[in-house]
């Protein structure tokens, strides 16, 4: 994922979804990185829901005072993206099926093959299937 900034190009690094904190729920801090020059800068959005009211607030930090709510943050990380999609290996959590036709050098459909795939970009062949072709 890639923001414009500006004419900054921003791109999405990680979300680190965070353990409840007195007061707040539903926490997660998402990192971004852009670039300017030759040095890699820090943007931070940290999302959390107040338990008692349902408002979500969000808190945007740039530069030294995004790296300090990172390492705040570190010790309330439960887990990451990235840990979902490198532990499970196959699809997780809500999963969508995705048919896709193979076909021969006449354009003509030979198989198919079923995929199983979740939201975060993993896939899993569940079945394939070959066409009988009908020559005249």
């Amino acid at each position: 994922m890639f923001l414009i900034h500006g004419t900054k190009k921003i791109q999405h690094k990680v979300i680190w979804f965070l353990e409840d904190i007195k007061g707040f729920t539903e926490r997660k801090l998402y990192i971004f990185s852009y670039f300017t020059g030759k040095k890699e800068k820090c943007i931070t959005v940290l999302y959390e829901k107040n338990k008692l009211s349902g408002e979500v607030f969000q808190q945007k930090d740039v530069g030294q005072k995004a790296l300090d709510t990172i390492s705040r943050e570190q010790v309330r990380k439960l887990y990451t993206s990235d840990d979902i999609k490198i532990q499970k290996g196959k699809p997780f959590g809500w999963v969508y099926g995705e048919n896709i036709e193979i076909h021969d050098k006449k354009c003509n459909v030979i198989a198919i093959k079923q995929n199983a795939c979740d939201f975060y970009g993993q896939k899993e062949t569940i079945n394939s299937a070959d066409v009988a072709i009908n020559h005249c």
